[in-house]
């Protein structure tokens, strides 16, 4: 009899001190919204490492985790109710601490006791809990040393246009490229008319 095939983990590498891992989630089922390949998230951050959403991998994804292991992490973050996922495996094999929601739906609760975050608190490696604007109880991720925001899920990307999960304009708009718009052109300090009054304030 033949084993059943594991589901394969991808690594990717973001920045230094951040890599995500990608694999197909357990649950998913064809029309619920959402793609079958999902992400987590590690980052390291001030001697701290942090698992983000994590989901994890079969034993048997031996790459997945000798990485893990080699930087064992300290604190495990739920980042909106329904993103539960593996807190608890997490928690529980690295004795990290956990963070999450005040609120999670009654059929998927943890049973590791997390501390609530909320827009403002500030976690472990000095990430940030922002407001993400939808009223969802998703809660991003400022991670200072990268300068980088982290979602759960408000941020998608179907067919490879940037989105707003679940929100009045989903259907219809999209997010541009990120890019900066071009500067204007320099002009040298004499070509500005003189003005009367004080300086304006610099910020």
């Amino acid at each position: 009899m033949k084993a059943a095939p594991q589901p394969e983990v991808e690594l990717r590498d973001v920045a230094p001190g951040l890599w995500i891992w990608r694999l197909e989630h357990p649950h998913w089922k064809p029309g619920q919204g959402w793609e079958p390949i999902v992400g987590c998230t590690c980052v390291e951050s001030r001697g701290e490492t942090l698992v983000l959403d994590p989901l994890a991998p079969p034993e048997g994804a031996a790459e997945f985790w000798k990485r893990l292991d080699a930087r064992p992490p300290t604190a495990v973050v739920v980042l909106k109710p329904d993103h539960v996922r593996d807190v608890d495996l997490f928690a529980r094999r690295y004795n990290a601490r956990a963070f999450g929601p005040r609120l999670f739906f009654r059929e998927d609760i943890p049973k590791t006791d997390p501390q609530f975050i909320e827009p403002g608190s500030q976690l472990p490696g000095g990430l940030v809990a922002l407001y993400d604007g939808r009223g969802r109880n998703e809660t991003p991720l400022w991670l200072p040393e990268q300068r980088t925001i982290i979602f759960a899920d408000a941020l998608t990307a179907p067919g490879g246009e940037l989105r707003v999960w679940a929100s009045p304009a989903h259907k219809e708009r999209a997010f541009a490229r990120a890019a900066r718009p071009p500067r204007p052109p320099v002009r040298a300090r004499h070509r500005f008319p003189r003005r009367a009054g004080p300086h304006p304030r610099r910020l």
